[in-house]
């Protein structure tokens, strides 16, 4: 199924961007885990949450500008590369995973793209009620679930034989 992306650009568009509103890009602040790490900007998440109220307006306005013009801040786009290490002796540069720390204004951004996103596609019954990845409320476990109570009723029972050859096994003496 093709999705046309313009027209739900057109949409968005048309209705001012109503999914992006001042009182969302604050509950977002609020949820901000203040035991990450900054980003590139080098703003910690704990300023960001405890100026919610009050950063909440300029930052709803960046974000509505940014979605408009269609472009984003320069530090949203960087990453600051830092290795954890894993385990193993600490010499070793294997023994280490490389985490990528990105802007955490450039993470709300996206958490609010997406979930407008998923709302949009899920209202329009876009995507299938088979697609369990990626998707709120649902995961592999789900996937089986669903695949077993639809699949099992008409399946029947199945039936196995194991069979060994004999002579591979047991050989005859000569």
């Amino acid at each position: 199924m093709a999705i046309d992306v313009q027209m739900i650009a057109t949409k968005n568009l048309q209705n001012n961007c109503n999914w992006l509103t001042q009182d969302k890009v604050l509950q977002q602040l609020k949820k901000v885990n203040i035991n990450k790490a900054p980003g590139p900007g080098g703003i910690h998440p704990r300023v960001l949450k405890e100026l919610s109220v009050e950063i909440s307006e300029p930052l709803f306005l960046i974000f509505q500008d940014s979605f408009l013009s269609g472009s984003v801040p320069e530090d949203w786009r960087k990453a600051d590369v830092v290795p954890i290490f894993k385990k193993g002796s600490k010499s070793l540069p294997g023994n280490y995973r490389p985490v990528s720390l990105t802007s955490v204004a450039g993470k709300i951004f996206e958490r609010l793209l997406r979930d407008n996103i998923q709302e949009f596609l899920e209202k329009n019954m876009i995507i299938s009620k088979n697609q369990h990845g990626f998707m709120k409320h649902r995961s592999c476990q789900t996937n089986l679930i669903a695949f077993y109570e639809e699949d099992s009723p008409k399946t029947p029972p199945c039936e196995s034989s194991i069979t060994r050859d004999r002579e591979k096994y047991y050989p005859r003496g000569s």
